[in-house]
């Protein structure tokens, strides 16, 4: 992604009117937080002014207003503006895969599953062959504790890319979720590799599940792992798995002040449904609008 940025600005110096190249730039921009090339506060103004840019130059760019709807969910949290966008784009060019799937994404976060599953076929059924499309959907069915289906939809998912890391981390979570400890610490490792986090957190956890007296030796794996970070996606759900809760929401609240890309992300995620009751996870979801 960082690689793309280059060429796409010079681009649009060579033709600053050129609409497909600033909606390209806006795409990069706003996935480089959730990629961690940088931070929501760097990129995501810049996602903006690129999308505006192209849509002063072409009003009617799909492609450019599933980026601005995007940026709008995720880091606006103005929902029904990025409804708004996400809808048009899809009347504009209903077959753009990645707004059916970036549309999808907002709806889980509302909660609104089965649309959003929806969504994600509709995409799936555009661009059968995009590893992202189903590799979102397994990641949607985790979240709502559908695990029977995420698993068949990761049987599908994975021989399409077998060493995407994205892929491998969410079926470790799966496995320990499920109870398969084992093929949790083999994909653990995997993933490992293709992302470049150190495994030895995933497998504490694992080997905790298993035998629970390894658990405050997890705890401390986890709370020392500088490979690991906080957030809503991330150590948090690890904590969880552990009934750590305490760890957990103060973890998902240091990632939110810091600027978490997935924070909006802990509304849709049923392993959290346990702290709807708590001020302070009341309190994080007031400010992205996803509360009450």
């Amino acid at each position: 992604l960082l690689s793309a940025v280059e060429p796409l600005r010079e681009a649009v110096e060579i033709d600053p009117a050129y609409d497909q190249a600033w909606a390209a730039l806006a795409d990069v921009y706003v996935l480089l937080p959730e990629y961690e090339a940088g931070s929501i506060e760097e990129f995501v103004p810049k996602a903006i002014e690129a999308a505006e840019k192209a849509l002063a130059i072409n009003p009617d760019s799909a492609r450019a207003l599933t980026a601005r709807a995007y940026a709008r969910f995720m880091y606006e949290f103005n929902f029904d503006s990025a409804r708004q966008d996400f809808e048009r784009a899809i009347d504009l060019e209903p077959g753009y895969a990645t707004a059916y799937q970036w549309y999808g994404e907002m709806l889980a976060v509302l909660r609104q599953t089965n649309d959003a599953l929806s969504q994600l076929d509709i995409a799936a059924d555009l661009d059968p062959k995009s590893v992202i499309v189903a590799h979102v959907k397994a990641w949607i069915l985790i979240g709502a504790d559908r695990l029977e289906e995420a698993a068949e939809q990761y049987a599908i998912t994975l021989p399409m890319a077998p060493d995407d890391g994205n892929i491998l981390s969410n079926m470790e979570m799966l496995y320990l979720m499920t109870g398969d400890y084992e093929q949790a610490r083999r994909v653990a490792e995997r993933a490992a590799v293709a992302i470049g986090y150190p495994p030895e957190p995933s497998i504490a956890v694992a080997d905790a599940l298993e035998n629970p007296e390894l658990l405050p030796r997890a705890v401390e794996i986890l709370s020392t792992s500088e490979g690991l970070p906080d957030g809503a996606m991330s150590k948090s759900l690890y904590y969880m798995l552990l009934d750590e809760r305490e760890l957990a929401l103060s973890g998902m609240e240091t990632a939110f002040e810091a600027g978490d890309p997935y924070a909006v992300h802990m509304n849709r995620l049923v392993m959290y449904d346990v702290f709807r009751d708590d001020p302070r996870f009341q309190r994080m979801l007031k400010e992205m609008n996803l509360w009450p």
